[in-house]
């Protein structure tokens, strides 16, 4: 799989509670869910406190039942 034909969905997170240089612990639909910012459109840019929409790996997203 290249990554330039990676496809992302839209998913809305409600809080970003926790983050480390490679992932960001957020939750979404009132469940914690741990999301690797290389799978995440802009995940570099991502901080605690933050609410809303993200662009994340459809694979990762089907995968995790989002």
């Amino acid at each position: 799989m290249s990554w330039d034909s990676v496809t992302y969905v839209e998913i809305e997170v409600d809080e970003i509670i926790k983050e480390t240089e490679l992932a960001v612990l957020c939750v979404i639909d009132g469940e914690e869910v741990w999301l690797p910012r290389s799978q995440i459109d802009g995940g570099d840019d991502l901080d605690e406190g933050f609410s809303g929409t993200i662009q994340l790996a459809d694979w990762l997203a089907r995968e995790r039942g989002l």
